[in-house]
Order: C-alpha cells, then structure tokens, then sequence
C-alpha cells in the first residue's frame, strides 16, 4: 500500500509538472521571443535606433518611421507561432540589440548631443579643450605634423570626418562608445563666459574684489603690468578712433571733442607707464577681465594659456 501511494504521488507530481510547463508555453511570437531570452523593444529610443539600424530593409517591408516599426511589431507580436519566418523577421526588427555607435546613441537617447556634421566650431573647440590632444590623435589615427596641431581649422576638421565615420560602425569595446562620446558629444560652448559657466566659475562682479585681486596679482604675477598695459593701449587706441569717427561723421564742436579727449586721457594716460597703470589698476583689471570673456576659446593662445589666467585674475577663489 505504501509503495502505491508513493506511485501515486509521483505520477501526481509529474503531471502536475507537465501542467503547468504546458500551462507557460509560449503561445505567440512575443512570450516565445522572451521565453527565449531575447529582449524585444520597449520605449521610443529604442524603436528609434532599431529603425535607424535598418532603415533600409524596413523600408523594402513598407515600413517608414519608428512609429511605423512599433506598429508593425506590436501586430506580430500577437501571432501565433505556426510560421517560422514571420518569428525570424520579429526577431530581427523587433530586438532591443543595436549594433553601431550611432544605434546604441540613440538607443540612450544622446543623439542630439552628437556634434552636427556642419557645425565645424564645434569640433574645434572639443579638440582645443580635450585636455589631451596627443591621445585624440591616437585614438583617431590623425596624420598630422606640429604646425598641423595647432591649426584648428585643420585638426577640427579632422575630428569631424572620424566622428562621421563613426555613425555606422559597429562597436569594438566599452572604450570605443566611450571614445566617441567624449570626443563627438558638442561640449555647448565656444567662448571663454560660456566655458566659466559650465565649469561654474564664480566671476568677481564687485570693486573691492577686484581691488584685493589687483593687489594679489601685483604682487605673484610678473606679467599682469604688461598685459594691462597692453590691453589698455588697444581700448584707448579704439575710444580716440570712435571720437575720430563720430567727429568726422556728426560734425562735433572742438570743445566737445576737447572735454573726450580730456576724459580719455584721465581713464587711459597715452604714457601708460607703471605707476598710472597701479594707480588705476583696480578699473584696468576689471576692463582686462571683461574684454576676454568673449573671446572664442578657437583663438590663439587663448586655451588653456590666457584661460587659465582669467581664471586666476578674474574668478573669486
């Protein structure tokens, strides 16, 4: 009796079994495809970079957008499973899988993040503030001699043709995707305010703090005299060409013209030796400071060289 009841129990046991695996079987394409272990598409992202991936041969089965793959997926993934092909196709447009650089971008949704093909400043700039040029190089293979290093109209023009031809291929390694995100992806800034901004560098706004700055630098920066005199040269060069300007163009009375020209002497002296500069040295600071913000971070000498100096000189600490 004891051994029928353990028959019994294990016959039980074993349909039971065959039950519930009947009761789990995949019935449609979908629950097969996951049964599987194939990961199907879930969000928009995803049926973006499918279609972008293979767009052509989508567009040979009448299917012409994301929305339109999604649609398409989403009706096949209701059939049953008697034909074998439609299951092949399914899993072929409709797996979460991309392949390319530019598939799995889009697949994480930073495609709007990757430099436009035409916005050549741009590609410029992520080579000027790369913060190592010689590995860029080597990473792109660039055949470039010295002179051609810093010429970034050349170098960013070389960036642009690698990140381009990146779209399409297919992925190598973790460090492969990583090398084109930092070096592809628009860094959002060309000039030196806008690269302050990002980096959230706090400019001095107030006089006392540029009185303290002034003092600092004096003190540490063999070069700040030269620089302001060099830079206030240029400003007083440009005031007595605007008064030259306006007086030819609107007739300005002499005496007009003699009380500006008085103003431009007491602000910028035409003998800019050391002790006007110190004397007015807080004011010529801050012009120095403002008159660089705007520079394109493109321009010579200006990254890291003069930005990093803009930093020390104009940045509370």
């Amino acid at each position: 009796m004891a051994n029928y009841k353990l028959l019994s129990t294990v016959v039980l046991t074993i349909g039971s079994v065959a039950g519930v695996r009947e009761y789990l079987k995949p019935r449609d394409i979908q629950s097969m495809l996951k049964w599987n272990g194939i990961r199907l598409i879930s969000n928009d992202d995803g049926w973006k970079s499918a279609f972008y991936e293979k767009e052509a041969k989508l567009r040979e089965i009448n299917v012409h957008s994301a929305n339109g793959l999604w649609k398409w997926c989403s009706e096949r993934f209701k059939y049953g499973l008697g034909d074998s092909s439609i299951l092949d196709s399914v899993q072929e447009y409709c797996q979460d899988n991309p392949t390319t650089i530019m598939g799995n971008i889009i697949r994480s949704g930073e495609e709007k993040r990757f430099i436009n093909d035409s916005d050549s400043i741009a590609f410029q700039v992520a080579y000027v503030i790369s913060g190592d040029q010689d590995k860029l190089i080597e990473v792109m293979q660039i055949n470039a001699d010295e002179s051609q290093k810093k010429n970034f109209t050349f170098m960013g023009a070389e960036i642009a043709k690698w990140c381009k031809a990146q779209k399409e291929a297919k992925i190598k390694d973790a460090e492969h995707l990583s090398n084109v995100k930092k070096y592809c992806y628009n860094k959002n800034v060309k000039t030196v305010r806008q690269l302050l901004n990002k980096e959230k560098v706090n400019i001095m706004t107030k006089t006392e703090e540029y009185k303290k700055r002034f003092d600092e630098e004096l003190n540490k920066a063999t070069d700040l005299i030269d620089s302001l005199r060099t830079s206030m040269g240029k400003i007083r060069e440009a005031k007595i060409k605007d008064l030259e300007s306006r007086t030819k163009r609107y007739g300005l009375a002499e005496e007009q013209v003699k009380k500006e020209t008085d103003r431009i002497d007491e602000l910028i002296p035409s003998n800019l030796d050391d002790e006007a500069i110190k004397k007015n040295g807080v004011q010529y600071l801050k012009w120095w400071c403002e008159g660089k913000y705007n520079n394109d971070l493109t321009g010579t000498d200006v990254f890291p060289n003069l930005y990093s100096k803009i930093k020390s000189r104009c940045a509370n600490k």
